[in-house]
């Protein structure tokens, strides 16, 4: 690239002798021409899904073909049997950035966990009222029996739409279940049986609704980490993870 500005580059391998090889410039020209080459005469290089887009970093491949294409949402989601789940008890860690999810859909989510039944959507997750609501921007969570009715949650972290930022853990077992957020407890339950049992997917940054089998109320903010512990970690423990 030329006539611009530098900012930051970067290659990484993903396999079978490929390279993702990205540039990232302040513009200053309206016309761009991208070139692959090789240093010597004895290498051939293969260039393949060139991709031009707005932003400071780059994303995932775009499909394109020959005119702008707006990217569509992107699903990132994993199954429970994947890896090792506990449907006894369990603990959701998750750090991300919010500043935009008040201003978009009604519920934006930052993480939800659900099943393939219709009756229940949600089983638990971490999300926002929205841009509508009088406590837009704060942390809202819920936990779910076998039936859909909230056991804990479905209500707010008080003074948490103060911060961009944050660091949650929801912690759950039958009768036995805590949020923690910047090194408090703020909410606590002793009593209800949460349908843990039931899930089967995690959605990160979205949820799924199985009555209708589409993803929606996406996030639109930054995930920095989201951990899972398939144990339910004392108060002590999850408030010193939320510092």
């Amino acid at each position: 690239s030329s006539g611009d500005s530098l900012d930051s580059y970067g290659v990484v391998a993903v396999g079978n002798g490929w390279y993702r090889c990205h540039i990232v410039v302040t513009d200053s020209i309206t016309n761009y021409v991208i070139t692959a080459e090789a240093n010597d005469a004895t290498h051939t290089i293969y260039a393949w899904g060139a991709q031009l887009e707005t932003g400071s970093f780059p994303t995932s491949y775009i499909p394109t073909s020959g005119s702008t294409v707006t990217r569509t949402s992107e699903v990132a989601s994993l199954n429970a049997s994947l890896f090792e789940y506990n449907g006894n008890e369990g603990t959701t860690l998750i750090e991300f950035d919010k500043a935009n999810w008040a201003y978009t859909t009604t519920f934006p989510r930052a993480y939800s966990w659900g099943h393939g039944s219709q009756s229940v959507d949600i089983l638990n997750e971490v999300y926002n009222y929205g841009n509508s609501a009088p406590n837009s921007g704060k942390i809202r969570f819920r936990v779910d029996d076998s039936s859909g009715n909230a056991v804990f949650g479905a209500n707010f972290i008080n003074g948490s739409e103060s911060d961009n930022t944050a660091k949650v853990a929801l912690a759950i077992k039958a009768n036995d279940m805590a949020i923690a957020w910047k090194g408090t407890v703020p909410h606590t339950d002793t009593t209800g049986s949460p349908a843990i049992n039931l899930v089967t997917k995690l959605y990160i940054g979205s949820k799924f609704v199985e009555s209708s089998s589409v993803v929606n109320d996406y996030m639109n903010g930054h995930i920095k980490s989201i951990k899972y512990y398939p144990i339910r970690l004392t108060n002590d423990e999850i408030k010193a993870l939320t510092l």
